[in-house]
């Protein structure tokens, strides 16, 4: 949670989310609509041999690191800012269970990854990267599958994407997966944390956990 202290302005936003409530069944079959679908690339990604678990080092963390530095590069203009190894370091040592950093491997190399933020009913992807050399293997299908599979199977009732910066094809990449949009808010604050943060553009703010707004 976010102290009252340390907000320093909100804003209206929309987030894009699965309701995990209806379960996997219910929620794969909606995957496998259309020529490119979701599924399919699924079956691609398992057929040319990547597989998805959760990091357990800080080796692990680093090489996902070094797979984020790519999707920077990648990225260009079109990312806000980056994050340190700081801040990743802060989180693994935190060893917490509300934490898990999920990883695509393929020939024993990590290509891809996602890393979730875990509450009672709710699970939030808040950071993801992968490889370009590997995209074609669709590794980052194969983990959102894991992942939604594994909330469901957890319990949990929500898992969300976060919002999406306006960009319009990441909010495409969202619905692929069948996220409908929701109201929410978008927090602020004022925190130790933003010096791990480090612009790449002039930022005014600096973007933190938020609230879904209730209806």
């Amino acid at each position: 949670a976010v102290a009252l202290s340390c907000v320093s302005e909100q804003e209206e936003d929309t987030t894009h989310a699965i309701n995990l409530d209806v379960g996997f069944e219910t929620i794969s079959k909606t995957w496998k609509k259309g020529g490119n679908s979701m599924a399919r690339k699924v079956r691609k990604a398992i057929k040319e041999g990547v597989s998805v678990t959760t990091a357990s080092t800080l080796d692990q963390w680093w090489e996902y690191y070094q797979v984020y530095q790519d999707s920077l590069r990648r990225w260009g203009d079109n990312s806000l800012g980056s994050y340190s190894w700081e801040l990743f370091k802060t989180i693994f040592k935190r060893n917490s269970p509300n934490v898990k950093l999920w990883v695509a491997h393929y020939q024993d190399q990590i290509i891809s990854g996602a890393l979730c933020f875990y509450a009672k009913k709710h699970v939030v992807y808040w950071h993801g990267s992968s490889l370009e050399k590997y995209l074609n293997l669709r590794p980052v299908n194969l983990v959102m599958y894991e992942i939604v599979k594994d909330s469901c199977e957890q319990g949990y009732s929500w898992f969300d994407f976060n919002p999406s910066g306006g960009l319009p094809g990441v909010i495409a990449f969202k619905k692929s997966f069948g996220a409908e949009p929701l109201d929410c808010y978008m927090i602020y604050v004022d925190h130790k944390l933003r010096r791990m943060v480090k612009p790449l553009k002039p930022l005014k703010k600096i973007l933190m956990p938020y609230y879904p707004r209730a209806n």
